[in-house]
């Protein structure tokens, strides 16, 4: 199984740490004893993380598939499979904040006792929460607001919410033109009426506070950047929901 795995994974997206955390889940369901609906299980984890493209999502999913793997198999040989795949996520770079989980994988891997092993990751995992926060990607995923067609005004009218998983809205013309721009959008998820997110258009920035609220920039440069600059804290998520924007006419 770690064999055919390896060859797929070096046939479609080619070498890497992530083909690496693939081969080692690969083998660690394996060598897995226990319910074979677990194996099952894991290998439909890092199936789906294919899906995700390698990106960090695929690579949280690994982890996700191994951190269960190591927690439930009694093969010692599994555990170490499982607890290396953890390990590949640290140089594959597109997950942060996954170091305390380093530690708590490898002393589970000589523990026979299920519910010791089960603690040991927790703990691990309540340490990534406290020292870093919720895991990210270590390069913000940049969504593409492209203009609407077939209108004469430049015109954006879809909604996009951004998260701290995806904090970036890029605003796309097909052609650089004289207007004003006016966005729309709400921003909330933050314990006070602080900054949440920031318009930037070449030298100028525009600062997204909570609430509702319609802004302009007198003479854009595309793309305008929209990003969250609130950092996770406890009992704060900030969000942004960019609900629609238009390049007017001066005189509108």
């Amino acid at each position: 199984m770690p064999v055919c795995t390896a060859a797929a994974v070096l046939l479609f997206i080619g070498a890497g740490w992530y083909c690496l955390s693939l081969c080692l889940l690969a083998a660690g369901a394996a060598f897995h004893r226990g319910d074979p609906q677990v194996r099952t299980a894991l290998l439909a984890l890092g199936g789906l993380s294919l899906v995700s493209g390698g990106n960090g999502g695929s690579v949280a999913l690994v982890t996700a598939a191994s951190l269960s793997g190591l927690w439930v198999s009694d093969s010692p040989v599994s555990r170490t499979a499982f607890a290396a795949c953890v390990m590949t996520a640290l140089p594959e770079g597109s997950v942060e904040n996954l170091v305390p989980l380093l530690p708590s994988a490898a002393l589970a891997i000589p523990l026979r006792r299920t519910w010791q092993r089960g603690g040991l990751i927790m703990a691990g995992m309540a340490s990534v929460m406290l020292l870093g926060g919720i895991p990210g990607a270590s390069s913000p995923n940049e969504a593409r607001a492209v203009e609407n067609a077939g209108t004469a005004a430049t015109s954006w009218y879809h909604s996009v919410p951004l998260d701290l998983s995806s904090p970036v809205l890029l605003l796309e013309r097909g052609e650089d033109g004289a207007g004003i721009l006016r966005i729309r959008c709400s921003a909330g998820g933050v314990r006070d009426a602080g900054t949440v997110a920031a318009v930037l258009s070449g030298g100028e920035e525009v600062l997204i506070d909570m609430g509702t609220d319609t802004l302009e920039l007198a003479a854009p440069e595309f793309p305008v950047r929209i990003e969250i600059v609130r950092d996770w804290r406890p009992f704060n998520h900030p969000v942004v929901h960019f609900l629609g924007a238009e390049v007017l006419n001066a005189d509108d």
